[in-house]
């Protein structure tokens, strides 16, 4: 108990690290002269399209001691594979060596405090009355999910010195949209495969020969974690875009500059999962990924 309190002591440190500059010109493709750094590592990125792609943002809400999180958690990343670059998962983890401070700040946020793992949420959004869901749900609200068309996205951008990342997130709108939007922005590490005792899973599913984790142990060891959350770039519900950007053409880019994570596994990816929230529902209204040091234009 008390190596978790210190990890998630050390982890709210590292999550204060970062610096924030934005563009308070809607229509400007890079941040204004007059901010700080807004000249460092910034690559433009495309015009507006015409439309933007639906992606989704799905955050699992997981735990090392849970042994019904590996089938979980396989049938999500069996449908993150389906729709490659559309959806992507984000690991809350809860009540283990690996939990942030944002985990519990989302569940009260959502009304959900004490959730039974494993569990997830599509967007934020409710389904049949309900935000928070087993995994056998996951497909048809997916898909649900998938066949809207939304009038904002999102494009990253990115470069890291002397471990020191600046990092642009770009959004945009084709539409007035009602009420006022935050963007959040996390690091992650793509997939952690780690020796360390901390970080086996639990796997309930040892006995049962129908399952794919049948006899690979109880605890699973070098059990992979996926999209693990290294830093909170922003506040813990998103920065405030400025109202003026939410307009037909609007644009508005938010610059943050952080120091590098920690990695976990020497052989994962660090990645930016940034996302666009109502202030008012809590439900995200886009989602865009990128490796940190890359350039991902819209859609």
């Amino acid at each position: 108990m008390k190596k978790l309190l210190l990890l998630i002591a050390s982890t709210g440190f590292l999550f204060s690290s970062c610096q924030k500059d934005e563009s308070s010109n809607p229509a400007a493709d890079v941040p204004s002269p007059t901010n700080r750094n807004s000249n460092t590592g910034i690559t433009a990125v495309s015009p507006l399209p015409t439309k933007f792609l639906k992606k989704i943002l799905v955050e699992e809400y997981v735990g090392t001691t849970n042994g019904f999180v590996p089938e979980a958690n396989n049938n999500l990343q069996r449908i993150v594979q389906s729709y490659r670059d559309r959806v992507y998962s984000l690991g809350m983890h809860y009540n283990d060596p690996l939990t942030t401070l944002q985990t519990s700040k989302i569940l009260n946020q959502l009304g959900n405090p004490n959730p039974t793992i494993p569990t997830g949420t599509i967007d934020r959004k409710a389904y049949n009355g309900l935000t928070f869901m087993d995994s056998k749900s996951f497909p048809n609200n997916v898909t649900l999910s998938l066949s809207s068309t939304p009038n904002c996205g999102l494009a990253i951008t990115s470069s890291v010195s002397n471990r020191i990342a600046d990092i642009y997130i770009h959004c945009g709108f084709l539409a007035t949209l009602p009420g006022n939007y935050n963007v959040t922005a996390y690091i992650v590490e793509d997939r952690v495969t780690n020796t360390n005792l901390n970080l086996q899973q639990a796997n309930a599913f040892n006995n049962n020969s129908s399952s794919a984790f049948y006899h690979l142990g109880n605890p699973i060891v070098n059990y992979t974690h996926y999209n693990v959350i290294s830093k909170l770039l922003t506040n813990s519900l998103g920065d405030g875009i400025n109202p003026a950007a939410n307009v037909p053409g609007g644009k508005y880019i938010h610059h943050l500059r952080t120091d590098m994570p920690r990695k976990l596994d020497a052989n994962s990816t660090l990645m930016i999962i940034t996302f666009l929230t109502n202030t008012s529902t809590n439900e995200v209204v886009n989602v865009q990924k990128a490796p940190l040091g890359s350039v991902k234009d819209w859609n």
